[in-house]
Order: C-alpha cells, then sequence, then structure tokens
C-alpha cells in the first residue's frame, strides 16, 4: 500500500492493479507514515491500522467497518507491525514489546467488524 492505494499483483508476481481505498485517511492519523504503507488481509477484507483504530474494507476500497483495538500500541513500530495470523489482528507496542493478538469478527455487512476487548499477548513472539 502506498498512501492508501493498495497495488495488487497475482501469484505469479504480475501487477494488476491499483485499488484505491475510499476515505482514507480521514480517521485519526491514517495519512501520517507508516500507517500509509500497512495492510493485512483477512476473509476478503483488507485492514488498516492507526492508533488503536483497526479499518476493514471491501474489494472495492470502500470501508464497511471500524473498531477500536483496546490497549493496542501507537509507537512507529505499532504501525509497522500490523499483521493477520491465528485469526487475530496483532499490532505490537513498542520494538521488541509485547504483541498483542485481537479476535476480530466479521459479518460481511456494513459496519459490522467487532473484537474482543481483551487482547491475547505475546511477549516478543514468533508465530
Amino acid at each position: 500500500m502506498v498512501e492508501g492505494n493498495l497495488l495488487r499483483w497475482d501469484a505469479s508476481g504480475t501487477f494488476l492493479d491499483a485499488l484505491a481505498l475510499s476515505t482514507y485517511g480521514s480517521l485519526g492519523n491514517q495519512s501520517a507514515y507508516p500507517q500509509t504503507r500497512g495492510v493485512a488481509t483477512s476473509n476478503g477484507y483488507y485492514l488498516t491500522y492507526s492508533h488503536g483504530l483497526l479499518s476493514a474494507r471491501d474489494d472495492s476500497g470502500r470501508r464497511v467497518g471500524t473498531t477500536t483495538l483496546n490497549g493496542a500500541g501507537t509507537t512507529i513500530a505499532s504501525h509497522f507491525s500490523l499483521s493477520y495470523a491465528q485469526g487475530r489482528v496483532w499490532v505490537i507496542d513498542a520494538a521488541a514489546g509485547t504483541w498483542r493478538g485481537y479476535g476480530v469478527g466479521f459479518s460481511g455487512l456494513h459496519n459490522a467488524i467487532s473484537s474482543s476487548t481483551t487482547p491475547t499477548t505475546r511477549p516478543n513472539a514468533s508465530f
């Protein structure tokens, strides 16, 4: 992702297209670096993160929901760390800090992204 534009390639490495994430940068500090370069994907949604706020977007780039990740990191390392594994969204507190994993539900309905309020934590974990 580059400044709210998701660059997509196929499995062989052929460039497909650039998808503009509509209204990207309109919430919190999304338009700041490094938030402008990070994206994760799960269940057909593109996920972006900025200062505790997780957004989900559909394949057209339309935001379909947001949720607050309670206790999630807000450092530069946090914004580089957004990932999805083991059925959870993961964000690190600080460099070499604690990973916090959030169980996030996707129902496919507008504004229907939810998350658990208590994260799973893994200090300096590898997955």
